[in-house]
Formats: C-alpha cells, structure tokens, sequence
C-alpha cells in the first residue's frame, strides 16, 4: 500500500509503481516522489494517462517510449502528447536509512525544573533526501517521533497522559517540558522505515521526575446543626442579634479576602495533591496574619487541623525534590462570633421550630438554662447545636413563657485580647398548636 494525497491539478493515479515503495503526492515542487525499500530490475514505474509520449530525465534525456521503465534513483519527467511535462523523483531509502544511536537526557541547568532536553546522535552516514525541482532543491521532509508519558492534574487526580512529539529530521535536540512523572523516551522514525519495517528506535532508561507541581485544597468538616451560621463560608451572613449582649468591641483581623471560611471551632482537612513521583518532602506552614512570626509546621501529605479562634490565616505549602520546589497558599478565615434567640417554639411535632434553639456563630463555649414562672430550672445543656424539646422529665411542658439564660464566649477576640462574651436573658414563649 502506498501514501497517496491530492497534488495540483493532476490524478492520483497518474503514476503507478511495482515493487515496495511508499508515494508522496505533496511533495514541494514536484507531483510525485517515489520512494523504494530497494531498486532491482522488477522495479517499474508507470505513467497512466492517455497523453504519454516519452519518458526523459530532468535534463531531457531520452530514457523511454514505453509507458513503463525501470528508473534508478533520481529525477525524471513525463513528455506529453500536447508538449508538457509531469515530474516526479525516484529514492531508494536503502541509501538513507537513519540509526538513532542515543539519546540522552540532559537538564537544563537555569531551568531545570520547568525544561528538559533531548539530545540525540544519529548515525554518521544519514543524509538528506533532496531532490530537485524548476525552482532549486528541495528537501523531503523526515519525520521522527517522541512518546512518554507525563501525569497531568484533571478532575480532582493527577491522570497519566501519552505525550507525542513530531520532530523533522535532521535535528540533534529535542527540548520538551520537565515531566511530572518518572518516565522513559522513545525515539522512533522515521515515517518511511516504519512503512518499510526498518524503523529505527531508541528507548532510554527511566528518568526520575525533579519537576514538582501541587493542587492544594482544604475542605471544611461540616457539622450536624440546623442553626450554626456560615458553616462553609468566607463572609458572615448579616443579621442584628436581638436578644443577646455583646459588650465588647470586636476587633476585625481580616486581612484580605480568603479562599476557604467558616464558623469557629473550623476543622479543615488539608490535602497538598502534589505529584508524588517528584515531590518527596511536603511542608505546611500556618500563620496567624495577626502574628506572623508564629508558625505550625506540618511534614504530612495530608493533615487536619482545628481553626478555634477567629482570624485570618495563611496556610502555606511547600513541596520539594532534590531539585526543586514548589509552593502555594490557601487563605483561611474563622468568622467572628453570632448569637441570637428566637422568643417563640412549637414542639408540636410537624418538624418546623419544634425545639428551642439558639442561632449561633463561632462560639467556643455555651451554657443555657431554661426556668418556669416558679424559678425552677427545666432544661439545661451546652452545646449550642441542641436545645429544649419542651418536655420536663420527659413529660409534655405546659404552654407559656419561660425564662432563659445563657452565657457564650466567642472565638473572636476584643482590643484588649480578651475574647468575646454574650450573655442573653429572656422569655420564650412555648406554643403547642397543631400540626
């Protein structure tokens, strides 16, 4: 089987051969170019067009006035009947076959952790295959190709990819992209030895991969509670506590805008998703903006950390080989604290305010107590996801008011260091209704 592809105004099947060969109908210049694994006397070229009149060499020697000849190799062209010409040039590529002889991998010293390069020897006796045309030589193009394979991040994991580079030969390098992953090169080419089967190929030894790249990413441990406010977020929500009583100043320690937030105490799983075949030391570093010069270091890929007090933070990673080294943050904020409580519950049962429940923000400890008219205390708990269901030892409290108090202390801290108290009294009225 031959390579035929569309040429100037002229069939496809103008020319025909016997023999192994590959035919190449673009070639620069010239409508067709024969290359033969061998030229022997079976090999025969035709002309298949209903103008022929003779074959001659480019420089119009008479060669033919058959249809079919035995050409060796050079150039040739086709007389017609009305006076024109058709050219085409004829290689044996057993007198151009190329051996790779190696190919090293070599860093570059400036830039070794971004580029790789490639060099590569060929044999001695490799050459071109020029070839000429009316307007000069020419030169048919030579095609080697690079596989390896590289790992690339996508969808969350790092994915290995096959790489393909097309060099045209002659060359002595190939400069490529540090890898990601430890991986080996193979040269092969070029397009003519594979048609032939005389492919010359050269894998080298397995590189390790210096490159180091990471993803990092923190989620946010969620919890279970139905009035914790701005559990995965990086900006309070608004809101005016009614109820409650919060003395002191806050002081603001946002700095610029994060990339992950919530409520206080914010349990954040760190994940580095560096590239593991380079990346053989990893670093955390947490930095309170407030107090910079106080860090926490981390060596783990992966770690989980509570964030108590509220604040901006950097947490910053590191990831290293030998050679190089790779960094990137993540912006973390703990919202300041909120406290709010509602004057009305229903513990009817249909699910909807069934229970007495404070709205809450990054508090570090709680106490509520519920009393009735009579001072008699009938609830109690410390935990600001749960409340009261409106029951007394287990048994269905009467409708009416009771009174509340609770005391908080918030992640957040005022001017003066101290953290954030509320304190809250009041009355909740327990409504029973229907469902």
């Amino acid at each position: 089987m031959s390579v035929l592809i569309s040429c100037g105004l002229y069939a496809q099947n103008d020319f025909s051969a016997s023999g192994n060969y590959y035919k190449v109908s673009d070639a620069e210049g010239i409508e067709a170019v024969f290359v033969f694994n061998g030229i022997s006397a079976a090999t025969t070229i035709t002309y298949n067009a209903s103008d022929f009149s003779e074959w001659q060499k480019t420089d119009g020697t008479f060669m033919s006035n058959v249809a079919q000849f035995s050409p060796d190799e050079g150039g040739y062209r086709v007389k017609t009947t009305s006076g024109g010409y058709h050219y085409i040039w004829v290689f044996d590529y057993t007198n151009y076959l190329v051996t790779i002889d190696e190919v090293k991998t070599l860093w570059f010293d400036e830039d070794k952790c971004s580029s790789l390069l490639l060099e590569v020897t060929f044999s001695d006796n490799a050459k071109k295959m020029s070839y000429q045309t009316e307007t000069g030589e020419k030169t048919l193009p030579r095609t080697f190709v690079l596989t390896y394979t590289d790992a690339e991040w996508t969808g969350g994991a790092w994915v290995k990819k096959n790489e393909r580079i097309e060099q045209n030969y002659p060359f002595t390098s190939i400069a490529i992209g540090s890898p990601l992953c430890n991986t080996s090169f193979t040269l092969q080419g070029d397009e003519y030895a594979q048609y032939f089967g005389l492919q010359s190929e050269y894998q080298t030894d397995v590189l390790q991969a210096i490159a180091v790249q990471a993803y990092p990413k923190g989620s946010i441990s969620r919890r279970d509670s139905q009035t914790e406010l701005d559990q995965t977020a990086t900006t309070p929500s608004s809101g005016t506590s009614k109820n409650c009583k919060c003395k002191q100043e806050v002081l603001s320690t946002l700095t610029e805008t994060p990339t992950i937030g919530g409520s206080a105490p914010l349990v954040v799983d760190f994940k580095s998703n560096a590239n593991e075949d380079a990346a053989d030391f990893i670093e955390w570093f947490i930095t309170d903006d407030a107090n910079p010069a106080k860090k926490i270091r981390y060596t783990d890929r992966d770690f989980r950390y509570t964030f108590d007090n509220a604040g901006s933070y950097t947490v910053r990673l590191v990831a290293s080989s030998p050679e190089c080294e790779y960094s990137d943050s993540i912006k973390v904020t703990v919202l300041e604290s909120f406290l709010d409580v509602p004057n009305v519950f229903t513990p009817n049962g249909d699910g909807v305010n069934d229970e007495f429940r404070v709205v809450y923000r990054s508090l570090t400890s709680f106490s509520a107590s519920v009393y009735n008219r009579w001072g008699r205390l009938v609830a109690r708990w410390t935990d600001p996801a749960k409340g009261w269901n409106g029951k007394i030892n287990g048994k269905i409290a009467a409708p009416g008011a009771y009174y509340y108090v609770i005391q908080a202390v918030g992640a957040d801290k005022d001017k003066d260091g101290k953290n954030i108290e509320w304190k809250c009294s009041g009355d909740i009225n327990l409504l029973r209704g229907k469902k």
